[in-house]
């Protein structure tokens, strides 16, 4: 039944993502998996890259335009942890043979930055709140599914070290988002 509840919270959370991706080789279009968690190495490559990256660009752009001190610390974390995820990643797919896919952002996640990038600045720091806590209910779902059911055993020990990660900055926005209304 667990399994069961976190595949359809995946599917509602990630069913947004579509955009192209690029096969093995370069040569054949991918497209992120249909029920939002991943099936194969690709898509797991996929879906927790552009969750990287979101992170990354969001964080980035929440320290040009944050102004709460433990918002642009927990950005600044956000930046460094999420770069090493994405490096550990990319390391652990070569060395389990798999070509990774470049990293870009899904469909859902671009929208997610212009609509921050759009966000007034009353409203900036809690969209960006809103946004790291939907991100990494994401991510913990994407990792712990790929760590638990993936096929490619570099990549699913990769996953199950990041997830625990993932969860503390989870942990980390909920705290962060107590004192605002969210």
């Amino acid at each position: 039944m667990k399994n069961l509840f976190l595949a359809a919270a995946a599917a509602a959370a990630l069913s947004a993502c579509a955009a192209p991706g690029i096969g093995p080789g370069g040569k054949l279009p991918l497209q992120p998996p249909p029920m939002g968690v991943p099936h194969n190495a690709i898509e797991y490559m996929m879906l927790a890259a552009s969750g990287d990256l979101f992170e990354i660009q969001t964080s980035q752009l929440l320290l040009q335009r944050g102004r709460t001190p433990e918002l642009r610390a927990f950005a600044q974390q956000m930046i460094e942890h999420h770069t090493r995820l994405s490096a550990a990643a990319m390391a652990a797919a070569r060395a389990g043979g798999v070509n990774p896919p470049p990293p870009v952002l899904l469909n859902r996640h671009a929208n997610m930055l212009n609509m921050l990038s759009a966000a007034g600045p009353d409203q900036f720091e809690l969209t960006y709140l809103r946004m790291q806590l939907a991100a990494h209910n994401e991510a913990l779902l994407v990792h712990t599914a790929y760590a638990a059911a993936g096929e490619n055993p570099s990549l699913k020990a990769a996953a199950a070290t990041a997830a625990p990660v993932v969860q503390g900055h989870l942990t980390q926005a909920r705290v962060l988002g107590m004192p605002l209304t969210l």
